[in-house]
């Protein structure tokens, strides 16, 4: 469990690195978005399956289905 529940730091140190990411601080757009808006998003949705992945690693060990 313990390595499965180390998935999380990824996007979790992702978005609390965001403000001191240089190119995030550009004055271009992604897809018509400011870079932030478009990082911040990205990594949003990128929880909802390791969190997933973490749960389903925690249901194996406790012998759930």
């Amino acid at each position: 469990m313990r390595s499965r529940s180390l998935a999380v730091i990824v996007p979790a140190a992702a978005l609390m690195a965001t403000p001191v990411l240089p190119f995030l601080r550009t004055g271009g757009l992604w897809f018509g978005l400011p870079p932030m808006l478009v990082w911040v998003v990205l990594w949003c949705l990128a929880v909802t399956p390791v969190l997933l992945f973490v749960e389903r690693g925690a249901d194996r060990e406790e012998g759930g289905a």
